[in-house]
């Protein structure tokens, strides 16, 4: 009998989480995604991933549009056919329909396999739920001292 009981809970167990799995990911989650979707398109050059979740109202600190960001992608793009990004101490902050999100990323870029030249930032991000997606609004970037 006890082993019946146990059987059971262990299934139960087992589709409580398969179920969990199978569910829409939290808002963290999906902003966690669109970062990682973002960061995989400037390391293949494409635009299209990073400029996607760009809100209307999108700017950075410098006061960069969407059409000035796109320019300094495919100036970098030029400059350096091979770009990578490391990300570390990502953290996630939501408050309701805003989201803030803070992390360090080391951007290194060359012309062949071996990096060229890199630098280390810290990225701050503001993200807003709009009709139920998640947009980029603002972000800034700086090199810590």
């Amino acid at each position: 009998m006890m082993r019946i009981t146990f059987s059971a809970a262990v299934l139960a167990l087992a589709g409580a989480l398969l179920l969990a799995g199978c569910g829409e990911p939290d808002d963290a989650s999906r902003i966690a995604q669109l970062i990682e979707t973002m960061k995989a398109g400037i390391e293949d050059q494409r635009t299209g991933p990073v400029l996607a979740p760009l809100a209307e109202n999108f700017r950075t600190d410098e006061d960069l549009r969407r059409r000035e960001v796109r320019g300094l992608l495919f100036y970098h793009f030029r400059r350096y056919p091979t770009i990578s990004i490391v990300t570390s101490d990502r953290t996630i902050r939501i408050d309701g329909d805003r989201a803030d999100v803070t992390l360090n990323a080391l951007l290194l870029g060359g012309k062949n396999l071996l990096p060229e030249r890199g630098r280390r930032y810290t990225v701050s991000m503001r993200w807003q739920k709009s009709g139920g997606d998640w947009q980029l609004a603002r972000i800034k970037w700086q090199q810590p001292e």
